[in-house]
Order: structure tokens, then C-alpha cells, then sequence
């Protein structure tokens, strides 16, 4: 039985079904379209949620980088040394470094963290440095 051959409803042809011959053919495309149009958007929209929290700390670039911005605040007392900490990356593919706050507090022997700051710099996504930078006693 194709599609042509359905019992009408209200004067309307029964559209569940997909045309029968279905090879190369706009209705049937169009038939598939319409259904996965949900889909595609509910993807669409997770993909876009999962996103929105990937670059809290400075706005990226497209085509280069280079920024900073605040990571945290503590109630320490203002500290007068500053330790760094960079771990570095090429076109995503290979990656080395520590740039974590231990790592930072270590270099310039901090015991109290008063702040805590990025810095990242990006040229084209070919070479990427994140710099962790930590102030206190």
C-alpha cells in the first residue's frame, strides 16, 4: 500500500508514513527534514549550554589572544610576592607545562594565597600559553 492508497482523515492525507518511492526525491527529504528538525535543534541547544561556561576568565579570540583576568580572591592580607606557573600547547595536538596554583605558589615560595590571576595567549590555535599567576606571603 504507498502512501497515495492511505485512508484520508479530515480531508488530509495521512502524512506518518514517508512517500514510498524514495530514492532521489524532494518529498522524501523533506519528509525526513521536518521530523529531525527537533532532534537537530535539542542537539543544537545542549551543544550551545555545554559551551557557555568552556571560557569563564577572559574573552578568546579568533585570530589572537592575549589577556587576563581574575581567577579568585582570598581574604588574605596583600602579599608582596608573585609566582608564576605556564604550560603551553601547538595546535592542540601536544601540550606541556604546569600551570596549576601549586605550581605558581611553589616558584616564588607563597605559604598564604592572597589572589589568583590568568593569563592566556593564543595565536590562531597554533601556539597556546595559559599562565597561572599567584600573589601573597
Amino acid at each position: 500500500m504507498t502512501n497515495d492508497e492511505l485512508p484520508e482523515s479530515n480531508g488530509k492525507k495521512n502524512r506518518s508514513l514517508p512517500p514510498t518511492r524514495c530514492v532521489l526525491d524532494v518529498a522524501c527529504c523533506m519528509f525526513y527534514v521536518k521530523r529531525l528538525r527537533h532532534v537537530f535543534l535539542a542537539l543544537l541547544g545542549g551543544m550551545l549550554l555545554l559551551a557557555a561556561g568552556c571560557h569563564p576568565y577572559v574573552p578568546p579570540g579568533l585570530v589572537f589572544t592575549s589577556a587576563s583576568g581574575p581567577m579568585a580572591v582570598t581574604a588574605n592580607a596583600e602579599g608582596s610576592k608573585e609566582g608564576r606557573a605556564r604550560a603551553r600547547g601547538v595546535l592542540g595536538i601536544v601540550s606541556w607545562g604546569d600551570a596549576s596554583t601549586a605550581a605558581a605558589c611553589r616558584s616564588a615560595g607563597i605559604g598564604k594565597v592572597r589572589t589568583v590571576d590568568v593569563e592566556e595567549f593564543n595565536i590562531l590555535g597554533i601556539y597556546y600559553s595559559y599562565t597561572t599567576v599567584v600573589t601573597g606571603e
